[in-house]
């Protein structure tokens, strides 16, 4: 448990000094925390291993990054460092980007099935007045020949 507690707190401390979380709305949401030695970025992203969270490190201007690109790792992350409100609110935003994202498709999918039915329809109306049209010639010739 000391150990748990110990991991949590280095890892919010980490996070508060150079951590960072781009906008939850865009397609490609991460957490990042930077560092200048990169022997503490592998000792991070063997800590939150420890806990579950998988990360990725990664070296740019100088610096080693160590990335959490999960959307489900991150509030995971966010409530390991205690930070419920920001847990709460990227959530929100995650969940609300979903929710139109699957309203969208389903408006897609109807808007197809509704086309399709319409094709089908005029095909089917075609078939009935070519088969009304033959029906009537048949009858027409029927008749004349009856008389």
């Amino acid at each position: 448990m000391k150990q748990y507690l110990f991991i949590t707190l280095f890892l919010a401390g980490c996070f508060l000094a150079k951590g960072s979380i781009n906008e939850p709305n865009v397609k490609h949401t991460h957490l990042e925390i930077r560092f200048k030695s990169e022997m503490l970025s592998d000792f991070v992203k063997h800590l939150l291993f420890k806990v579950g969270i998988k990360s990725l490190n990664f070296n740019r201007s100088n610096q080693s990054n160590v990335i959490i690109k999960n959307k489900k790792s991150i509030p995971d992350f966010l409530k390991l460092v205690f930070a419920i409100d920001a847990m709460y609110e990227f959530e929100n935003a995650r969940l609300s980007r979903e929710m139109l994202s699957d309203i969208r498709r389903y408006d897609t999918i109807d808007e197809v099935n509704i086309r399709k039915r319409s094709i089908l329809h005029e095909k089917f109306e075609l078939k009935i007045e070519t088969l009304n049209q033959e029906k009537h010639l048949i009858f027409k010739r029927k008749f004349k020949s009856v008389y």
